[in-house]
């Protein structure tokens, strides 16, 4: 969640290796474009692997995007430059590479969906799917920026009308 990637988690996952996605209609890719860097608060010292998903039917969901960082430094904001398209809609997802890399508020605000697997590990490669069965209100400290492919139109200048008088302006 926004402004969550530099400060401590109330909660750390006791399992490893496997995967979640954050499903939170509010926190799903706004239009076409790009995740331009991801940001997360250092729980462990453990990489992550990032990924973006599109669903495919129910609570499966399909790999278009990912990016790897091979570790992570604690007790601080960790950030990571990446170049994945992503479509209106898309979520962004993760594995842990073991324990977990950052943590989460548990809140009925969030919505995550994961396997209940534990170690049951996560996609590979982009192209492959996952299904996400069990649903936990939950906001982890992690953040991805987002870079429109259509620039948002700036304000217009505001125009000066009048009728039947003499116009100034």
């Amino acid at each position: 969640a926004p402004g969550s990637t530099n400060s401590e988690p109330a909660v750390v996952d006791g399992w490893n290796s496997f995967s979640l996605i954050d499903v939170d209609g509010s926190n799903a890719v706004p239009a076409d474009g790009t995740i331009s860097n991801i940001q997360w608060y250092g729980s462990n010292t453990n990489g992550v692997i990032f990924y973006m998903y599109r669903l495919v039917s129910d609570q499966t969901y399909a790999v278009v995007g990912k990016a790897q960082a091979s570790n992570t430094i604690i007790g601080q904001e960790n950030s990571m430059a990446v170049n994945i398209a992503v479509q209106k809609g898309d979520v962004m997802g993760w594995t842990w590479i073991g324990d977990a890399a950052f943590g989460f508020e548990e809140t009925n605000a969030g919505h995550i969906l994961y396997t209940n697997d534990e170690d049951s590990g996560g996609p590979s490669d982009v192209g492959a799917t996952w299904e996400f069965d069990v649903a936990e209100g939950r906001r982890y400290h992690v953040a991805a920026s987002f870079v429109p492919d259509v620039p948002v139109p700036p304000a217009s200048t505001p125009r000066l009308y009048c009728a039947a008088a003499l116009c100034q302006g």
